[in-house]
């Protein structure tokens, strides 16, 4: 973990519009850190969009594998050369002893509804929806609302 000076300079070097991975992954730490003292769970971190492809992988194992429920949040990056933008995606899982598991994905955009879609269409593509739904009751929600 950073010192708070180093923390303070990094939140003071940000460009309007720029969210530096340290940054959101700061805050994902904090938001952690206020639920563990309400003794709630909050599992969070940070990928870029390169790696979505090993959250996929990430995502099969737990259904598989996975011996309890389990929800968190994830960060996807987008970068260009201007600004860094952030997408989020929570994933709940749950156990269903009669029946397949079920998991639940909700696709978040602050942007809005187009770049939801556009996400959600990537993430079906390189995590294979159609796949997954075979080893669990799958149902992916869409935010239609702006941040």
């Amino acid at each position: 973990m950073k010192s708070f000076k180093d923390i303070q300079e990094l939140l003071l070097s940000e460009k309007n519009g720029r969210v530096s991975p340290d940054t959101l992954a700061f805050f994902l730490f904090l938001k952690a850190e206020r639920r563990k003292s309400k003794e709630k769970q909050f599992y969070a971190f940070a990928i870029n969009h390169e790696e979505i492809e090993d959250l996929s992988e990430a995502i099969e194992t737990l259904i598989l594998m996975s011996k309890s429920d389990v929800s968190f949040q994830v960060a996807v990056s987008s970068t260009d050369l201007v600004l860094i933008h952030w997408s989020f995606l929570e994933f709940n899982f749950k156990l269903n002893h009669s029946k397949k598991p079920t998991l639940k994905i909700f696709i978040c955009d602050p942007l809005g509804i187009e770049q939801t879609i556009c996400l959600a269409a990537r993430l079906s593509h390189v995590m294979q929806f159609g796949n997954l739904s075979r080893f669990c009751e799958l149902k992916v929600y869409l935010s239609n609302d702006t941040l």
